[in-house]
């Protein structure tokens, strides 16, 4: 039985890594200006890496006079926007992301295709077709 075991997760680890790659690719930071923090149109949060290269997320970010205003670990912060930081948004990537399903897919059947001659039912413990012990 633990040969089966070891099979299974050698066959559902890529599926899981995939799944976890795709959570990633899915989205890409894109530079914002601040005007584009007024309005009905803001995103809900920025990303804002300043000029030692800290990064921090703004949630609930506007911009007043030349303050960026919003809440960073659920404390009011503000941030002088002439001190050169950089404010980016996450967005959906969605190119990046079919161009990571169809290598997956490509890679999953190559892992098939290698994989599937070397399960034989010997190789898997099965005892299908063998006489019991004890019959002729």
């Amino acid at each position: 039985m633990k040969r089966m075991q070891q099979v299974a997760i050698s066959l559902l680890f890529p599926p899981l890594a995939l799944i976890a790659l795709l959570a990633a690719a899915c989205t890409t930071l894109r530079p914002v200006e601040p005007d584009d923090l007024i309005g009905a149109d803001a995103p809900d949060r920025v990303q804002v890496t300043e000029q030692d290269r800290t990064v921090v997320v703004f949630h609930q970010p506007r911009v007043v006079g030349d303050t960026l205003i919003g809440t960073v670990n659920g404390v009011s912060q503000r941030l002088l926007l002439w001190q050169g930081a950089a404010i980016q948004v996450r967005e959906p990537a969605p190119e990046r992301t079919a161009n990571l399903v169809v290598g997956g897919g490509v890679a999953a059947i190559v892992l098939i295709a290698i994989v599937a001659p070397k399960l034989s039912a010997k190789a898997l413990g099965c005892t299908c077709g063998a006489p019991y012990p004890g019959r002729n």
